[in-house]
């Protein structure tokens, strides 16, 4: 028996409020919308799209200590992302809050360092860069775990993990076109585990982490007679370290990660390992202005040599992993301002090697109670071997007219 579509919506719709009947507290938040954007893309060319999103977010207290939470979104177009994924729930997940312990079982969000634009704490914290929105955290991917946090003071948080792998990062539908054997975690789902230190002191946070799993990029390994295999993703182990100082004039940020992947010369073009690190500071400036400064920098480690006719496809791979180059940096300067409750206004601009700029500028606008409207447009562009030129529309604006609703 083939189930109509709508059947799903209905019941991903209904199970979380069947939960909340037995729930002593109940929030529910969502919201409905109506989207346009128009992008001119060097990879897939212009492009115009029109659709609907409905977002729906449930926290039910089930007791003092025990809550559920249910977090479902939906695209009505696939101009509007989802490429990789064809899912509902974007989180779900059961937490248990004690005096010294919190243990959350489900669909969540995981660590992802403190770097704003990009992630480089992304094993656990993948994107779904197809996905369009109003912020980046709207690409964030959510993944199954089984967490546990042990609070044994005021200042340390204890965190370990074990996490299923199953969604990686969503490449946009001009990279999936070309490549169209580019796998997806969620055919192949794997193990992983993090380890996690979380120190506060005053004005110092300060976190150490260690993680072991899957890479989130799928590249192409070769077969046994030298003729590619269908993508797969390389084990790897990752040392993080992140944290901030709040002073007197802003807050100073960094976040610094080591990836080693256990590969061999069967994945072309793939370094078997890579430094990422980032420096922040966030300065406020006037009244309700805040200007955040940042550099990023990426550096691949060795990679094997290959003969001269599989130098395009270790090209791909490179691609693939967002490793363009042996060495990348960029310098990000971002502007925010509030305009009372009404309006948000955030200019953005981006610097890199072999000639990366970028432009982004968000407004939102509150046009009335619950009803909200946001404009978001971007330039990029670079080399064609660089990850401005390769991961994003040339020119894009984006438009939302969204009805947010809640209940208490």
């Amino acid at each position: 028996m083939v189930v109509p579509k709508w059947c799903g919506l209905v019941f991903l719709l209904m199970t979380p409020m069947v939960v909340a009947q037995g729930a002593s507290d109940v929030r529910l938040r969502g919201s409905v919308a109506a989207l346009a954007v128009g992008a001119n893309d060097v990879l897939a060319g212009r492009k115009h799209g029109f659709g609907g999103n409905v977002r729906l977010d449930v926290d039910a207290g089930l007791n003092p200590d025990l809550d559920v939470r249910f977090k479902v979104e939906r695209s009505s177009s696939r101009d509007f992302g989802n490429f990789t994924y064809e899912h509902w729930i974007s989180e779900a997940l059961l937490r248990y809050q004690g005096e010294y312990v919190d243990i959350t079982l489900g669909r969540q969000y995981l660590p992802a360092g403190r770097t704003d634009l990009m992630t480089l704490q992304d094993q656990f914290a993948p994107r779904d860069l197809t996905v369009q929105g109003m912020e980046d955290s709207d690409q964030r991917l959510a993944l199954p775990a089984a967490r546990i946090d042990y609070f044994p003071d005021d200042i340390w948080t204890l965190t370990a993990a074990l996490i299923r792998q199953d969604r990686s990062y969503g490449m946009p539908f001009a990279v999936r076109h070309m490549f169209p054997e580019i796998g997806a975690l969620s055919q192949s789902p794997a193990m992983g585990g993090l380890l996690r230190a979380e120190y506060r002191n005053g004005a110092w946070e300060g976190a150490l982490g260690f993680s072991w799993g899957r890479s989130p990029f799928s590249v192409f390994p070769l077969g046994g007679t030298g003729v590619p295999k269908a993508a797969t993703f390389p084990k790897e182990r990752r040392v993080s370290i992140d944290g901030t100082l709040t002073t007197g004039r802003g807050v100073l940020r960094w976040d610094a990660v080591y990836a080693r992947r256990l590969i061999d010369g069967s994945y072309p073009g793939v370094s078997t390992s890579r430094w990422s690190t980032a420096i922040g500071f966030d300065q406020p400036l006037w009244a309700d202005a805040t200007l955040i400064a940042q550099w990023i920098y990426r550096k691949s480690g060795r990679v094997e040599n290959v003969a001269l006719p599989m130098a395009d496809f270790a090209r791909v791979n490179r691609a693939l992993s967002l490793e363009f180059q042996h060495s990348q940096q960029w310098v990000t300067l971002s502007l925010k301002q509030a305009f009372g409750d009404a309006h948000d206004l955030e200019g953005i601009f981006i610097a890199g090697n072999a000639r990366q700029r970028g432009m982004v500028a968000r407004w939102s606008w509150r046009v009335a109670d619950n009803w909200g409207l946001g404009v978001r447009a971007q330039v990029l562009s670079g080399r064609s071997d660089t990850l401005l030129k390769r991961l994003g529309p040339e020119r894009q604006v984006y438009v939302e007219l969204r009805r947010h609703f809640s209940r208490e």
